[in-house]
């Protein structure tokens, strides 16, 4: 092993000098979903503990939208449940991408619902979202609570890398509706809260670019081109970053904000924890040292991402006592 990598921690720099990055050059139909659906998928790591299903219900312009839903093998009748979003982008990816994160949830007591959201550019922004929206409201209803046995009360979002945008979306868009359920807190895994690419990490020929295989600052471009078209203002659920008026975030639920140094995307999580703490959203969050950006995804058996899945099982407990 070459020490090219030798900022990382040792169980990922395996990883790192495998991965070769992601061609966003040509449509993500024709490179990077192929290249995803390659990779074996991941399995469920709990299965004496843990139950994988899915249902179906009516997602954004009416259409069908599959839910993933991770269970405990033995739970209450009314369990606490998280609304779960995967990463990639906007463009690419699936539910199971995140089983054993989900798995790992599941096993210490919670229903966690991933929706088969749908992707750019064939399904631009706010498509995803509209399924979130739709995922929210089934998990609130009455019928939504008996078929998944949960607690509508007890409902919180959590979100990686992409899907982190869209777990703190709902959070802002239902902030606004007085008698909508709200969600009782966000957990934010590398965090994405704004689509610019303005920050020291983005730089061209930063130091430590050799480490944003997974994603970097032409990824972002491109993603966003591909996720939001040519619009130069975007909602402040898309991109809560380009705000900086608190007021904006004033009344959101408690966030866990959770980042990597060693990615092109670091500061978005500080930097979103500072505007909702000085908004008075009870929040706080973590930097995790000689990381990768989504490592709990790409390197799920890793040490470190099973430390942080605990960490986020302590998080929920708090949110959903």
């Amino acid at each position: 092993m070459t020490d090219e990598f030798s900022k990382a921690l040792p169980e990922l720099r395996p990883f790192l000098s495998f991965f070769p990055g992601f061609d966003l050059s040509v449509a993500p139909k024709e490179g990077i979903r192929p290249f995803f659906a390659s990779f074996p998928p991941p399995t469920n790591p709990y299965p004496d503990d843990v139950v994988v299903g899915s249902v179906t219900i009516v997602g954004g312009d009416n259409d069908p939208l599959r839910l993933l839903v991770v269970s405990p093998a033995q739970r209450q009748s009314e369990a606490p449940a998280i609304l779960a979003f995967h990463g990639g982008g906007g463009i690419v990816g699936v539910p199971e991408m995140d089983l054993p994160t989900y798995a790992y949830f599941a096993k210490e007591g919670y229903v966690v619902v991933s929706p088969d959201y749908r992707l750019a550019p064939e399904h631009p922004f706010p498509k995803a979202a509209e399924d979130g929206d739709c995922t929210w409201a089934y998990m609130t209803s009455p019928e939504g609570t008996t078929q998944l046995q949960i607690d509508p009360k007890r409902i919180a979002l959590y979100g990686s890398s992409a899907g982190s945008t869209l777990a703190t979306g709902i959070s802002i868009r239902l902030l606004g509706k007085k008698y909508a359920q709200q969600p009782c807190g966000v957990v934010m895994d590398s965090a994405v809260a704004d689509d610019r690419t303005i920050y020291l990490s983005q730089e061209p020929g930063h130091p430590d670019a050799a480490y944003f295989s997974v994603w970097n600052r032409d990824n972002a471009i491109a993603a966003r081109a591909f996720v939001f078209g040519a619009a130069s203002a975007l909602p402040l659920d898309a991109a809560p970053l380009r705000s900086t008026d608190y007021n904006d975030f004033v009344g959101l639920p408690p966030h866990y904000v959770s980042s990597c140094d060693l990615d092109s995307l670091a500061e978005h999580g500080p930097e979103y924890l500072k505007r909702l703490e000085k908004a008075g959203v009870r929040a706080t969050g973590k930097v995790w040292k000689s990381t990768i950006h989504a490592f709990v995804t790409m390197v799920p058996s890793s040490d470190v991402a099973q430390e942080a899945r605990a960490d986020y099982v302590k998080v929920f407990k708090e949110m959903l006592q």
